[in-house]
């Protein structure tokens, strides 16, 4: 299960831990600015991927670096999104002749089932791995589900389906290790929410305002972090909230 640091919820992280800042003695490790942390994420083992680089801890304060590369042995259009307790990782290959999400394991990489999209391009995208393995994201233009089934991986697209293509239900973005996905839109007349339905509902700014929830993680509790968007005097703007057991916490 995914710990995102996407730079959008940077200001959530800080403001939960603001109130017992005072009673926690933080350490800092630099990892360096030639890392790539486009894309980042962290698991209970203290393993850390980001951009193409997988970073286990040596046990002498320091990480041993892997590199993984694109089907062309670069790291051009190629990014890792997640790292599961069992330290394996999900990412996406953009060279490989269609948008090819994969699992990599023990120096090994699996490539997972794709899904034609309208334009019958083969999709699949994977942001989020949980401790069984089950992997998140988009295949062809709906959020899916991978799940391992013995002799590789089998895809469960999560959208409705138009002339034969799933179609309008956006990106899975996270699941936790009880199977419970999480589903951003990319469609305004869709509203995120979970894959068996279960949606966010409305947001409630400060202002009375009422915006759009957006997910982008979710953890064994059901917590779920994300932001809400809303129309400011013509702008796209948005709130970061959490949700739990179906109320918004804002900060």
């Amino acid at each position: 299960m995914k710990h995102p640091i996407p730079v959008l919820l940077s200001f959530v992280v800080l403001a939960l831990v603001s109130s017992s800042a005072n009673a926690v003695a933080w350490s800092i490790i630099d990892l360096g600015s030639a890392h790539n942390a486009n894309t980042m994420a962290l698991n209970d083992n203290g393993w850390v991927v980001m951009g193409n680089k997988v970073l286990n801890p040596n046990g002498s304060g320091g990480y041993t670096t892997t590199q993984l590369f694109n089907a062309q042995g670069n790291d051009h259009n190629f990014a890792l999104y997640d790292i599961n307790n069992s330290n394996t990782v999900v990412g996406i290959d953009r060279n490989s002749g269609s948008v090819q999400g994969f699992v990599w394991t023990d120096g090994s990489r699996t490539n997972l089932p794709t899904v034609p999209n309208l334009y019958n391009y083969p999709v699949a995208e994977a942001k989020g791995i949980n401790d069984s393995g089950q992997v998140v994201g988009n295949a062809g233009d709906t959020a899916a589900i991978w799940s391992p089934n013995g002799s590789g991986y089998g895809v469960t697209p999560l959208g409705w389906y138009w002339e034969g293509t799933s179609f309008g239900s956006g990106d899975g973005v996270s699941i936790n290790n009880n199977g419970f996905g999480l589903m951003a839109t990319v469609y305004n007349t869709y509203r995120p929410g979970y894959t068996n339905g279960l949606g966010l509902g409305i947001t409630i700014m400060g202002d009375g305002l009422v915006g759009q929830p957006v997910g982008l993680a979710i953890n064994d509790q059901y917590a779920v972090a994300g932001y809400g968007t809303y129309n400011c005097s013509g702008y796209g703007c948005n709130s970061p909230f959490i949700w739990t057991s179906g109320n918004n916490v804002a900060f």
